[in-house]
């Protein structure tokens, strides 16, 4: 009975007639002798979109044209193809769902506890009787901590829930909004899942507000227009909350998970109010208890509180008016675009970033990456300066303290994201400031800048609040504190925007110190990394010692989440020559491989770049007296002086191309600029190879499940060849950080992890000493506790002619640093301070000059390795669950520590 079959693949086949499984189903119908039935072969799930009942019902509208010259013959569902057009339309969301089943959207804060709590939502609601079905499905953004999750839940006592895809839009009867940023224009449409007569429950400050017509007044200002007009329009029940007054006033400042999980109790009415509430306390002594009774107890009232107080949670009367409101211009609304000044980079932050970035982009059509040259991988670089964090995780900046500064530098050294940066200029530089009184400036320190002025500015809407510049600060008392982040945010941002339009003045300083390295525009800037994370810091280092020469090869991992997720791009390039680090990603397993072939391709490159330079010198010099014109003399005269530099690990190579640029135009004719063919000239050839005048610094980057695990084969032998002139960076947190915390071989012992949650019994693998044994390749240990070896480390290795390996400490999220990772400096000290993390250079350079290789940075113990175990919870976890374990296992660290201090400092002797 069968007479047409629509095939459905989840992949597409390149340059093929058609997808694996479609050819499959022709093959064995013609082996069959069916081959007079009608076989479409379509593709589904592109680009990871799930499979949803409109799209079925589009396959079978397609399949069911009466005309079998109507029917798309090879289709794709789910995107709009507008170039090959063969995509299929899709209606509007269908509801397939029984009317019994509840559906639910929560959008939360990354590490606000919104996803936790819906985990343990969903789990009580399972559980409270057997004929319960349940479902849940979470997304995070890339950008870790402080990024938007959102949490899609479904629930029915009546009937078995199948149903693998989203709650699509208009069909959730409960929507909650845990941050208030997100109703702001511009940002999200958080109410579009809600449908006819729902509930939708914000988290805001303004349920704070007493007085009903000023509080109606500043929703206005803060929701969005188009978000207000579907309240009123869909006749929502409108609650507000300010979870985060309710929970600083019990003590729990930030925790507004259950205060939030006890409201959607209250108003979803999914179980009774007071078997929600039984059940929320009992999750809340399981998953707290171990942080004592006080905490445990806190958390009973802040729940007794929300749930009795009719006050805490307010009913908005929508008024009539919203139905037509109009869009006004919200804080902050297209702030973005004030920062673009090339075109190309405006249209691809239009068409592309800004849609996607309000998750809008699932609906762009394929024509519009083609406009914007998204192809093969390459992205526009630096899209992540509009992206902006406001509210930060904490929302605290740091305000500069002048009169205490000492232009020392360490704090913006150890920014994370970039957000903390000195300044250089003249008088009247500093008067132009937009806003001039809180544009502080002090007379710049050193002979290099005499007559100049210095400024330490705050990105106001960068800054994370992560507390790493205050405690980096060495002066007493303090030239930087944590103020509200709200205070001056206008000024702020103008005169942040202004400083960065400066002239970079880098150049007037010795990059290679610490101060003078933090006056080098970073080209590594506001990452999507985690709130304090101790990874950035070391790569924004690098591109500011090597960043306009530097080609990066990374592991996937936290660093590909940060650094390239699309469409954000950190790594940026300099305004002045346009150049920036080139950065690659590549699995997880063969990372060195990668990087191997970077550098084995630009050796070869370049060795051919200086056999042409090399020929067209001589050829020149052969040429009868006076028939090179001035440019070619001076252009030969400039190639002399490449030849003799080319192979100086420094920026020499790329200030003589620079200089030869403007030249190699005036000497080389039209036709010969885009001639590559095997017959073009000498000069033609070495201008297509243009990009191997610079001396490159080729670095391989990544964490310790990359390095000391899954990748250690490839890169072992990258480090045996003293021929691979290559650097290896391993940001090490001593754990699978971007997978959830998983046990490594970085793993210390006794650290309680997943895989390992009886504490980890052997000690942690000592990458360092390994490669040291091979006696050609350059080792360090470093942390961002002294700024000064990490430096002297990073240059130390770009110039070794050799490979090199620095392991960096980097403390992380996962590691559960306590209080939190706004300690991430203090951590970095303690790790030092204790022995834990030992730093030393091993430098085979020194060999030649009689010299011990080995140097010690760290050269004795000054606190007990206990202290450091104290902060963080994958040591204070494993404590509390198994005492007489971690005893055990904590005093083999102890005789680790000491043993491996003695023993370095027989090598260092």
């Amino acid at each position: 009975s069968i007479k047409r079959v629509a095939v459905l693949d989840r992949t597409r086949e390149g340059g093929s007639q058609g997808e694996p499984l479609y050819l499959d189903v022709c093959t064995s119908l013609m082996r069959e002798g069916r081959g007079n039935l009608f076989v479409a072969g379509g593709r589904y799930g592109l680009g990871s979109k799930d499979f949803t009942p409109r799209m079925v019902l589009s396959v079978i509208k397609n399949m069911l044209k009466k005309e079998l010259t109507d029917i798309k013959r090879q289709f794709t569902v789910g995107i709009e193809d507008d170039v090959t057009h063969l995509s299929l339309p899709m209606g509007k969301p269908i509801n397939t769902l029984d009317d019994r089943v509840t559906q639910c959207v929560f959008w939360g804060f990354g590490s606000d506890g919104t996803v936790g709590g819906n985990k343990e939502a969903i789990k009580i609601i399972g559980d409270y009787h057997e004929s319960m079905s349940v479902q849940a499905y979470f997304e995070y953004d890339s950008k870790k901590s402080s990024g938007w999750t959102v949490s899609y839940l479904r629930f029915s006592p009546y009937v078995h829930i199948d149903a693998p895809f989203r709650v699509e839009d208009g069909q959730a009867g409960y929507v909650a909004c845990h941050n208030e940023s997100y109703v702001q224009a511009h940002k999200y449409d958080v109410v579009k899942y809600l449908k006819r007569g729902g509930t939708f429950f914000l988290n805001t400050t303004i349920a704070s507000i007493q007085d009903p017509e000023e509080r109606l007044e500043a929703l206005e200002h803060l929701v969005s227009p188009k978000i207000l007009r579907k309240l009123a329009m869909r006749k929502i029940k409108f609650y507000i909350i300010d979870a985060a007054k309710i929970a600083a006033k019990f003590g729990l400042a930030g925790r507004i998970n259950m205060i939030c999980m006890s409201a959607f109790f209250r108003l979803s009415g999914v179980l009774p109010v007071d078997d929600a509430v039984a059940l929320l306390k009992a999750a809340i002594k399981k998953a707290y208890s171990y942080k004592g009774e006080d905490v445990v107890k806190k958390n009973h009232d802040m729940l007794d509180a929300v749930v009795n107080d009719p006050q805490s949670m307010l009913l908005i009367d929508i008024p009539a008016k919203w139905k037509t409101i109009s869009e006004n211009s919200g804080a902050y609304a297209n702030r973005h675009i004030a920062l673009i000044d090339d075109d190309k980079t405006r249209k691809f932050m239009e068409e592309i970033v800004d849609p996607v970035s309000r998750l809008e982009g699932d609906d762009l059509p394929v024509s519009r990456f083609l406009e914007n040259h998204v192809l093969g991988g390459v992205m526009i670089p630096g899209t992540t300066r509009i992206e902006k964090r406001n509210p930060n995780p904490s929302g605290k900046i740091p305000t500069w303290v002048f009169d205490s500064c000492t232009q020392c530098n360490q704090c913006v050294f150890v920014c994370p994201h970039a957000a903390i940066r000195p300044f250089i200029m003249n008088k009247d530089e500093a008067a132009a400031a937009p806003f001039p009184k809180k544009f502080e400036t002090l007379k710049a320190q050193g002979g290099d800048l005499a007559g100049k002025r210095y400024a330490l500015a705050v990105s106001p809407l960068d800054c994370t609040g992560c507390n790493a510049c205050v405690e980096a600060c060495p002066e007493s008392p303090k030239a930087l504190v944590m103020g509200d982040g709200k205070d001056g945010l206008e000024e702020g941002e103008k005169n942040w925007n202004y400083a960065v339009s400066l002239p970079s003045r880098g150049g007037m300083v010795d990059k290679y110190t610490v101060k003078g390295s933090q006056f080098q525009t970073p080209l590594m800037e506001f990452s999507g990394a985690c709130s304090g994370c101790g990874e950035t810091p070391y790569f924004k280092l690098l591109t500011q010692l090597f960043g306009e020469r530097m080609v990066i090869a990374n592991a996937t991992g936290c660093s590909t989440i940060w650094g390239g997720s699309f469409p954000s791009n950190p790594y940026t390039v300099s305004k002045e020559t346009g150049r920036g680090p080139a950065w690659a990603n590549s699995l997880f397993e063969d990372n060195a491989e990668y990087g191997f072939g970077m550098f084995s391709a630009m050796k070869h490159r370049r060795e051919r770049l200086v056999t042409l330079v090399t020929d067209y010198i001589h050829q020149v010099e052969l040429r009868p007296e006076g028939e090179a014109s001035e440019e070619e003399t001076e252009l030969v005269s400039l190639m002399h002086d490449w030849l003799e530099v080319h192979e100086e690990k420094s920026d020499k190579s790329t200030i003589l191309f620079d200089k030869m640029q403007p030249l190699f135009k005036v000497v080389l004719s039209e036709s010969e600029a885009v001639d590559h063919t095997p017959g073009a000239s000498l000069l033609s050839q070495i201008w297509s190879d243009r990009d191997m005048f610079p001396k490159v610094s080729q670095w391989i980057v990544g964490g310790d499940g990359w390095a000391y695990d899954i990748g250690f084969g490839g890169l072992d032998h990258v480090e045996a060849f003293q021929s691979n002139d290559i650097n290896v960076l391993v940001v090490d947190t001593e754990m699978y950080s971007n997978t959830g915390g998983q046990c490594s071989k970085a793993t210390p012992v006794g650290a309680s992890v997943k895989f390992a949650a009886a504490g980890k019994e052997q000690t942690k693998k000592n990458m360092g000493e390994i490669f040291m044994t091979y006696e050609h390749v350059y080792v360090a240990s470093v942390c961002l506790a002294n700024q000064a070896q990490v430096l002297q480390a990073f240059i130390e290795a770009d110039r070794h002619n050799g490979p090199s390996f620095v392991v960096a400490y980097s403390p992380c999220i996962q590691q559960q640093v306590r209080p939190s990772l706004n300690d991430m400096f203090d951590e970095c000290r303690l790790a030092v301070d204790t022995g834990y993390w030992p730093l030393y250079r091993y430098n085979p350079a020194l060999v030649a000059e009689s010299k011990n290789p080995f140097i010690l940075d760290s050269k004795k113990l000054r606190k007990d390795v206990s202290a450091f175990l104290k902060r963080e919870g994958r040591f204070i976890n494993l404590k509390k669950a198994h005492p007489e374990i971690a005893e055990e296992l904590f005093e083999h660290m102890n005789r680790d520590v000491h043993h491996r201090m003695e023993h370095m400092n027989e090598l260092a002797a």
